[in-house]
């Protein structure tokens, strides 16, 4: 058995990702005659198979399986040991975070792009859905995300409530049930969910006012109407000088945020740079 070249290490781990060869040979820029190639040797190397099929029918065997740890482990090795390597060009990529996301990272990530190997250009886009399957990275609350995606922590955060500058302080519960709720959208959603199961655990339930976008300045929806909102805790203080911050009067789960790529990009040093970049953004938060 001889050694495993890299370039057949990065095909094996390519057509893993992308669930077929012609697909992997899409990816990597080479022709299907040289994916092909690799995989002849792949499978002489092994004395395996391997895999089989395409899109939903890839199938793989047991012995790839195993091997794919292995590989991915060397491939990670070789990748700390060169360094990103760049395309001709400017590399782009595409994030995917909510306003309140990009609030937090986005300093952060600017100052860090700076010290990138090559030109990089940076796309940020509100939501998974705007996004569609083109992205790099998204950060948003793991019950958001796709169960095939790769993912990893980012940071969490504690919902707080925000409400007129004469509400009394402490929040009682009797209080937070009688004012009116402002949902930022998007509503329902895991976050919005969460409130009001905890007052159901309390027998206690609220009345939604207004849903509105992430956008819209909260201030005037509260201010002398008997209204409150909820929010994360590390946007309350852009609301310091005209509301009040306080804790809500329920047990509530922090908002656990989770960096995501997708499978297919596991493999691309540049995109493993870029997710390391904004790891290190969110590492700051925690």
């Amino acid at each position: 058995m001889g050694d495993l070249d890299p370039k057949l290490l990065r095909a094996f781990a390519a057509i893993l990702d992308a669930r077929g060869v012609s697909a992997a040979a899409r990816r990597e820029g080479v022709s299907q005659p040289t994916m092909s190639g690799h995989v002849r040797r792949l499978r002489e190397h092994f004395a395996d198979p391997l895999f089989a099929g395409h899109g939903p029918s890839f199938r793989v065997t047991r012995r790839a399986e195993a091997a794919a740890v292995h590989v991915r482990a060397a491939l990670e090795a070789l990748d700390a040991l060169s360094g990103p390597r760049w395309p001709s060009g400017t590399r782009r990529f595409r994030l995917v975070a909510s306003g309140y996301v990009q609030s937090l990272l986005l300093s952060r990530l600017d100052a860090a792009l700076g010290d990138a190997p090559g030109p990089v250009a940076l796309e940020v886009v509100g939501g998974l859905a705007e996004a569609g399957g083109d992205w790099d990275v998204a950060i948003a609350p793991g019950e958001r995300l796709a169960p095939h995606w790769r993912s990893r922590h980012a940071f969490s955060d504690r919902l707080v409530a925000l409400l007129g500058p004469r509400e009394d302080i402490p929040l009682s519960l009797e209080r937070f049930c009688a004012l009116d709720h402002v949902l930022v959208a998007p509503a329902p959603s895991p976050v919005h969910d969460a409130v009001d199961r905890a007052l159901a655990a309390l027998g206690r339930r609220r009345h939604v006012a207004r849903v509105v976008p992430p956008s819209v300045d909260l201030a005037p929806l509260i201010i002398g109407q008997r209204r409150l909102a909820m929010l994360p805790g590390r946007a309350g203080p852009a609301y310091a000088d005209r509301l009040v911050v306080a804790e809500p009067p329920i047990d509530l789960e922090p908002i656990r945020f989770r960096l995501a790529w997708r499978a297919e990009t596991q493999a691309d040093p540049g995109a493993r740079w870029f997710r390391d970049v904004v790891g290190s953004a969110c590492h700051a938060l925690r």
